[in-house]
């Protein structure tokens, strides 16, 4: 193992072929260069951990560190356990934050030391460090065994909610006080995603499953299962919070938009989604051990990220993690304006703002309008109720997909 705290900064420009800005090079105690863009201060004598959102597994980052004869290893899915331990036992492990969060769970599940794969939590570098820290902060990771055998309440529960009618709100403030003659049998609340049966609602359901009363704590398991089957139809959307593939319910990450394979949603939601898609309802599931994003990388001894959007959580970084948010400055002065922020009572005026805008700008350069529009709410809007605006402008509109051989940013 190398017992060196970090190597030449130098090596940088000889593998990479970069060099950082004088101005850039800020007073503080780090020395080495890591292929995240960072420079970091490492101990390698108790192994460092640099955690991101997503690891390229082609090698090219670990050439500075092989280089220094440094050890690296990588977390990836799919290893042994003994290929986890060895990556472990680098120096240097790579890796992402939820491998290394579900790595430390099974460790707590172990029954002999020997079947450890993690060895402490001396020091980690996070990348894109406020959104694993702050937005996933309280974001559990769960690890689940078998349960009690998935009983047919499910597919009645889904008989049930599928025949009832929705009031969506988009806040809990704007929701009507319940009484027996609104027309809805259940209340979505798409703000706190939660979902309740109105007087009419209840009372439907007390007829399909034969209840006197539905709020008797004997009829529990049966409005849990209720409950559960409404929300997998008022709130959980298909290839928005999961998708259905080769016949599995299979979770979106809200975060990353990635599929989370193996993962699945607890207290019998999963269950109720797949009740509600038509696929083969799983056996039920019981939580072995969980633990928080936050709670994990509170562990580490020393705790350190990059991000370019951090100052705006400065706050939350020295109150949670008690952790300092330093700059780095550019190394040309800033040419960007940045605007206050202007709020709109609906959506509407919003777009109808935006495209004044952009008729005003392509008037002054006398360039064509086009725009990108990242939520297919956003792209639909404009391409449906707001094409006549364009027209009254008499402003060319196009509006390009992703991903075209047109749209890039900055083009």
């Amino acid at each position: 193992m190398c017992q060196r705290s970090g190597t030449a900064s130098s090596g940088q420009d000889e593998v990479f072929h970069l060099r950082q800005f004088a101005v850039q090079a800020v007073d503080l105690p780090f020395d080495t260069f890591d292929a995240f863009g960072g420079y970091l201060a490492l101990d390698l004598q108790f192994g460092c951990f640099l955690v991101g959102c997503q690891v390229r597994t082609d090698g090219e980052q670990f050439m500075l560190y092989e280089r220094e004869e440094i050890d690296v290893g990588l977390i990836v899915h799919g290893l042994t356990n003994e290929e986890r331990k060895a990556a472990y036992a680098a120096d240097i492990t790579y890796g992402t934050n939820n491998e290394m969060g579900f790595d430390y769970l099974r460790d707590n599940m172990a029954l002999f030391s020997s079947e450890l794969v993690q060895r402490g939590h001396a020091f980690a570098i996070v990348d894109e460090v406020d959104s694993i820290l702050i937005d996933e902060a309280r974001t559990p990771l769960i690890i689940s065994g078998m349960g009690e055998k998935s009983t047919q309440m499910y597919d009645m529960a889904e008989m049930f909610a599928a025949r009832l009618k929705k009031y969506v709100v988009a806040e809990t403030d704007d929701k009507e006080e319940e009484d027996v003659n609104i027309d809805a049998d259940y209340i979505v609340d798409e703000k706190a995603r939660t979902c309740s049966l109105t007087a009419r609602g209840i009372k439907k359901a007390e007829e399909f499953f034969h209840l006197d009363n539905l709020s008797d704590p004997e009829n529990s398991t049966t409005a849990h299962h209720i409950n559960q089957a409404i929300k997998a139809h008022g709130i959980m959307k298909r290839d928005v919070d999961y998708v259905v593939k080769d016949g599995e319910v299979i979770i979106v990450d809200e975060f990353t938009g990635r599929l989370m394979y193996g993962r699945r949603f607890n207290d019998g939601l999963h269950q109720a989604i797949e009740a509600k898609e038509g696929v083969k309802v799983a056996s039920e599931n019981k939580t072995l051990a969980t633990i928080t994003f936050q709670n994990y990388f509170r562990l580490y001894d020393k705790l350190s990220g990059m991000t370019g959007t951090a100052m705006t959580e400065s706050t939350e970084f020295q109150e949670i993690y008690s952790l300092d948010v330093i700059s780095i400055p550019t190394n040309k002065p800033m040419i960007r304006i940045d605007d206050p922020d202007v709020l709109y009572k609906t959506e509407q005026a919003k777009f109808n703002a935006i495209i004044d805008r952009i008729y005003r700008m392509s008037r002054k350069r006398s360039a064509r309008a086009r725009g990108y529009y990242k939520h297919r709410k956003e792209r639909g809007f404009v391409k449906g109720t707001q094409k006549t605006r364009y027209k009254a402008r008499g402003t060319q509109r196009q509006v390009p997909r992703k991903g075209s051989r047109n749209h890039s940013s900055g083009r």
